[in-house]
């Protein structure tokens, strides 16, 4: 039960290492397109107690001071609890109440107790592409920008959280405001990834905005619920199937698109270096690398994402699929990339890439110089009846 739950770990949470610790990306500084990180650890235990406590209403928004206004609230679930016409409320508690259930009946008292969960506030100097992409080739070119841009992308039309290939790593299409904040009864892709993945949620007592030159990435959780659904037709489907495997847990790449402005060079390359520092991030961690090595040919990790940026954001699925290619081939990271059922563009697109076998360093201007969509799409494009497009992999 919840209350067995807050009994029995409370006071593991008080000993627990929470103390913000600072590491660089390897041992010596970091160049300045690097990045340098602060982590903070807490055990599976330790995350069941906080989210008992805040369901409970025992927790403050300590971070409110350090966000928007307008997403302040923290772990306060009586939202969820006071419902709304779309019944959003009541289906994101059912997913809450059965990762207690989980943890109750399946996980608690197993190694899985002692489970680490890693959040990972990466910051990073401003930097030109050029920069990064003359960094990341290395003296010999032996880094991973050898590829050819494309490579490693491949789309599908189902879920983010079942693409063809299995992913260590999926992209929340997150607000600037870790976590969105606060908890209310709406099913965003963030907001609902916070309810299958409810660990992720404790991260609100110690991470408020971010800023344009930072990202977090928050490693190991658990993917305890299914759903179907978006917005008003989300419902929890029950829990994931053999939830004690090591293949319910990720890494969760939290890093926001631009809202506006969006083929201008500045925000091209604000969105291309979130995606780039949380991609290489994760890619040298899950290979226990340095900040300097080069990704192994055929250990490319994999990631799954989708049209980040798109929707309320603004961005164009297309346009944002480029810029997550370049972000990965310069990161050393394989995509698998969600159209979720509507194309919008992004075959012919890729296709193009991969026809052409362009660099980073040929597709950057081609980007810059799209002011508008239909531009971009020209720019890489070109002339469609040369564009063969592949068919998509068949979806699990």
């Amino acid at each position: 039960s919840i209350s067995s739950t807050r009994a029995n770990t409370s006071s593991s949470s008080n000993s627990s290492s929470l103390s913000l610790t600072e590491e660089s990306s390897n041992g010596a500084p970091s160049p300045p397109t690097l990045a340098s990180k602060k982590s903070r650890c807490i055990t599976a235990r330790q995350a069941r107690s906080v989210l008992a406590n805040a369901f409970l209403r025992n927790i403050n928004d300590v971070m409110k001071t350090e966000k928007d206004p307008s997403n302040c609230g923290g772990l306060d679930f009586r939202r969820l609890f006071m419902g709304n016409s779309g019944d959003c409320g009541s289906q994101k508690l059912a997913c809450l109440l059965l990762y207690f259930e989980a943890c109750g009946s399946i996980l608690e008292d197993t190694e899985d107790d002692d489970r680490v969960i890693t959040f990972e506030r990466i910051r990073y100097l401003p930097s030109r592409m050029d920069s990064l992409v003359k960094d990341m080739r290395g003296e010999k070119g032996k880094h991973s920008c050898g590829r050819f841009i494309g490579d490693g992308v491949h789309l599908h039309s189902g879920p983010m959280e079942s693409p063809p290939r299995p992913a260590g790593a999926f992209v929340n299409f997150a607000n600037p405001n870790f976590g969105y904040g606060k908890c209310i009864p709406s099913a965003t892709q963030e907001e609902i990834m916070q309810m299958c993945c409810p660990e992720f949620n404790v991260g609100m007592l110690f991470i408020g905005k971010m800023g344009d030159d930072e990202v977090v990435n928050v490693c190991s959780v658990r993917r305890f619920c299914q759903y179907s659904g978006f917005l008003d037709s989300f419902m929890c489907k029950g829990l994931v199937p053999h939830l004690d495997r090591a293949a319910s847990l990720e890494t969760v790449m939290t890093m926001d698109a631009c809202t506006y402005s969006h083929f201008s060079k500045k925000m091209i390359q604000r969105d291309i270096c979130k995606a780039y520092h949380c991609f290489r991030e994760y890619a040298l961690d899950s290979l226990g690398l340095t900040a300097e090595s080069s990704i192994p040919h055929q250990q490319y990790p994999i990631i799954s994402t989708g049209k980040w940026g798109c929707g309320v954001f603004g961005g164009r699925p297309a346009h944002k699929l480029v810029q997550q290619a370049c972000a990965a081939n310069l990161a050393g990271v394989d995509l698998q990339f969600s159209t979720f059922h509507n194309d919008d563009g992004c075959s012919k697109v890729l296709a193009a890439l991969q026809s052409r076998r362009l660099k980073a360093d040929d597709v950057l201007p081609l980007l810059y110089n799209g002011t508008d969509y239909e531009h971009f799409f020209a720019n890489i494009v070109g002339d469609e009846k040369k564009i063969r497009v592949s068919v998509y992999p068949p979806d699990h």
